[in-house]
């Protein structure tokens, strides 16, 4: 595997990136190289809470279609649910409201690859860091779920042992997703010996998280 045109790829990847916040700049110490800088897919927001906003619409429609016709069960009384004409608008306010969160959650977040670290920047109102050195790094993987497949996504991730505990650290949802593994595996393979290690953003390593 020729490291040098995966890493010159990469770097043309970062000509069009989106900026790094301001969590993700200040972990990218002056002198080291942004290899990569990510964001989720778009489609990240709408298939992260994808089956709740389909339950609401199922809700909506059930709501709407009870409130417009009776029903009589066998031959008893005749069911009539008039009042269900006025609350059909909950679940979409409901699905509106967890579309809107997810919005945030995309802006928040940003992933970055170094030639001395990975970093996952996420989080709303607390937002979380995650930084594990390249040469902690003991395995690249490649997650992909059924909805990622259909929609030509995926999650790489990296794990690493900090403390004698194994952590993760997951880029979730990208486009290109093997383009990015290899890059990433790429990466580590040329700077991942320990003489490149930097110094990290704060005092230690977050454990990773989704």
């Amino acid at each position: 595997m020729s490291g040098s045109t995966g890493i010159a790829a990469a770097e043309v990847t970062t000509v069009t990136a989106p900026a790094p916040t301001r969590a993700a700049a200040s972990c990218v110490p002056e002198g080291e190289v942004i290899i990569l800088r990510l964001k989720p897919h778009p489609l990240f927001i709408l298939l992260s809470v994808l089956a709740p906003v389909m339950i609401c619409g199922g809700c909506a429609l059930l709501f709407r279609w009870l409130s417009a016709r009776p029903i009589q069960v066998l031959r008893g009384p005749v069911l009539e649910f008039p009042d269900l004409g006025r609350l059909w608008m909950a679940p979409l306010a409901f699905a509106a409201m967890a579309l809107c969160w997810q919005a945030l959650e995309w802006c928040a977040r940003t992933y970055l690859l170094t030639d001395r670290r990975v970093v996952r920047v996420s989080g709303v109102l607390r937002q979380v860091v995650i930084e594990v050195p390249l040469p902690r790094v003991q395995q690249v993987m490649m997650y992909r779920s059924f909805r990622e497949r259909i929609c030509g996504l995926g999650t790489p991730g990296i794990s690493s042992a900090a403390s004698g505990d194994l952590s993760f650290v997951f880029w979730n949802m990208v486009s290109r997703p093997g383009e990015r593994t290899r890059v990433l595996r790429e990466t580590i393979e040329k700077y991942g010996g320990a003489g490149h290690s930097g110094p990290g953003c704060g005092p230690g390593e977050a454990k990773g998280g989704k």
